[in-house]
This record gives C-alpha cells, structure tokens and sequence, in this order.
C-alpha cells in the first residue's frame, strides 16, 4: 500500500520518538508520561494536551517547532533528526542516528577499549551501563543527563548470572538489579 507522503512523514516521525523514549528508558505508548517529561522542560503556557501528544505518538500529528525543540533536548537528539530523520549539513553535533557524537579524549579511550571487546561482553557491557543509568535516574532525575541517549532497561536473568559468574573469577561485586 502506497501512503501519502504527508502519512509517512507523520508515521516516521512517530517511530523515532517512540524509539527515542525507549532508548532513553521511558514508556514509550505512554502520552502521560511524555507528557509530563515535556512539561517539567517546557516554559510556561507551551504545554501540549494529551490527546495532541497522544497524536503525536500514534503518527496522527507532528508538533510545532518549538515543541519538537524541546522533545529533541530533552531525549538528547537534534531537531532536524526528530523531525525528519536526517541531520542538515550544518549540524554536525549528532550523527544519522541522532545520537551525539562530541566527545573528549577520555570518551574515545574508552570507546576504544570498549570496541576491543568481543560481541559477548560489549552486550554485558551495553546492558550495565543502561541499567545504571536508569537506578541513576531514579535515585537522582536531576543528575541524568539525556543527550547519552542509550538510557534504561534492565539486565536479564541470564545476564545477571553471567556478570555473577565472572565477578567471581575476577573478584568484583555485582550488585543485583
């Protein structure tokens, strides 16, 4: 079936949010809860309705600029990526994912090590760092920083045994979830 080009925007820009929210550990069929993320950024008198932001996430409505600016700072993406899926040339603070790309010399050497991993303990590595940034974000929701966009869901059972296991053979504590 062949959309509207209009229909798909609205449906492409759904899917993002939805899948920013996600990444950022919120609920993401929620409109109550992107609700409330965006007022508590919003100034006075910019706040949306539910049923607009409802809209929103189903793919029925895109929001004004000024909204999608705060949507954007807010799960640490740019604008134009929210928007429209794609960076404008001139940005070069994110990526094509959105996702931002400045770092400083001690964000590449641990990036680097983290790439000398193999699959296996990158994934280890990937879900402890989701899952402490979201015991962060619930302990301290001034002290979560949204633009590290990969934020929230927990480690699995299986994963859980695993750092388990190695934290004996290496001697650290890991700390159940």
């Amino acid at each position: 079936m062949i959309r509207p080009a209009a229909v798909q925007e609205r449906l492409d820009f759904a899917r993002r949010l939805r899948t920013c929210m996600r990444d950022a550990g919120y609920t993401a069929d929620s409109p109550t809860v992107l609700l409330r993320q965006f007022n508590q950024r919003c100034e006075v008198g910019q706040s949306p309705s539910v049923h607009a932001v409802r809209k929103w996430l189903l793919g029925l409505a895109i929001p004004t600029q000024d909204k999608l600016r705060v949507l954007a700072d807010w799960l640490g993406v740019s604008a134009e990526w929210l928007r429209f899926g794609q960076e404008q040339a001139s940005d070069s603070r994110h990526d094509a994912t959105g996702a931002l790309v400045h770092a400083d010399s001690s964000d590449s050497a641990l990036l680097d090590a983290f790439h000398r991993l193999d699959a296996k303990n990158q994934e280890i590595v990937f879900q402890l760092v989701q899952s402490l940034t979201k015991a962060s974000r619930k302990t301290d929701p001034a002290a979560y920083r949204p633009d590290y966009k990969q934020a929230a869901e927990r480690c699995s059972p299986a994963l859980e045994a695993q750092m388990r296991k190695r934290s004996r053979k290496t001697g650290a504590v890991v700390q159940p979830t």
